[in-house]
């Protein structure tokens, strides 16, 4: 089921179909370097993450972490999507993409249309996005969506800088 589309991209729920593509994103060490903990996923987490998502997540919360395709060639080259932070309990964005995929405002791109969806089709209230100080990449994003910085917080038992975003300073530079 398609959740959202944009110009290049789309999100979709995941499927068993899906298995083969995630997990060759998240066997790449670049790519998971600033994810959760840090560190390379293995098939057997993927497979997890698939399913959670489709047989339960997406049930439970009306929302999730979504397959990320790119329409030129129809493959899965990442996801975006909101997850609930274990921490805080509060509605987190997050995106990863295939390293081949890197530096073409993709997730910028999505992320902005994801954000929108949230506000929009879900009536969240807040939505937060972490990262590692040291991804600067993914923290440019996170200010173009016109996040604030709350400082830095402990996720995944490390420090990493803390960010949210309501509907009013999401629209305000957006014509939606």
């Amino acid at each position: 089921m398609t959740i959202l589309e944009t110009d290049r991209l789309y999100l979709r729920e995941y499927t068993e179909n899906d298995l083969e593509g995630l997990s060759e994103i998240f066997s790449d060490e670049a790519v998971m370097k600033y994810i959760g903990k840090g560190g390379v996923l293995d098939k057997a987490y993927a497979k997890l993450h698939i399913d959670t998502w489709s047989k339960k997540l997406y049930g439970q919360f009306g929302f999730g972490l979504w397959a990320l395709i790119f329409k030129e060639n129809n493959m899965l080259i990442g996801q975006c999507g909101f997850n609930i932070l274990k921490e805080t309990s509060e509605v987190e964005i997050a995106y990863l993409l295939a390293k081949n995929y890197w530096g073409k405002g993709i997730a910028t791109e999505i992320s902005g249309a994801t954000a929108d969806y949230g506000f929009r089709v879900l009536s969240l209230k807040k939505i937060v996005a972490i990262a590692y100080k040291q991804n600067q990449a993914s923290i440019n994003v996170i200010r173009k969506l016109g996040m604030k910085y709350e400082g830095e917080k402990v996720f995944f038992g490390k420090n990493l800088e803390s960010f949210s975003l309501i509907p009013g300073d999401f629209y305000k530079t957006r014509s939606v």
